[in-house]
C-alpha cells in the first residue's frame, strides 16, 4: 500500500496578524430550509500568531491553505488549535430574505 503525503492531516501556523472573516447562520428553530434562516451574524478582524488543524484532509486542502486561499471561504475542515487573541472590530446581523 503506496501512502499519499498530500492527504495526511496538517496544521497551519502563522506568525503575526491574520484576517478573520466569518458567517454564522442564526434561527430560533431547526434550520431545514433558506427560509428558516433568520439572521446571519457577519463578525470581521484579526486574530495575532494563529494555528489551524486539519484532520479530515482530500488533498485539495492542503494545497489550499499553500496558496493561502482559505481566508476566501468558509472552511469547515479548518479547526483552530490556538490564538493569543482575536480582536473583532466589525459584527453585523444581516437579514435573510428568502
Amino acid at each position: 500500500m503506496q501512502l499519499d503525503y498530500l492527504k495526511l492531516p496538517f496544521e497551519v501556523h502563522y506568525s503575526g496578524e491574520v484576517p478573520v472573516f466569518q458567517l454564522e447562520f442564526k434561527s430560533d428553530i431547526d434550520v431545514r430550509s433558506l427560509s428558516d434562516i433568520k439572521v446571519v451574524q457577519k463578525s470581521q478582524g484579526n486574530s495575532n500568531n494563529p494555528s489551524f488543524v486539519c484532520n479530515s484532509n482530500s488533498g485539495a486542502e492542503l494545497y489550499c491553505c499553500i496558496k493561502n486561499g482559505h481566508d476566501q471561504v468558509d472552511t469547515e475542515w479548518l479547526d483552530i488549535l490556538a490564538e493569543d487573541e482575536i480582536n473583532i472590530d466589525y459584527m453585523a446581523n444581516l437579514k435573510v430574505v428568502a
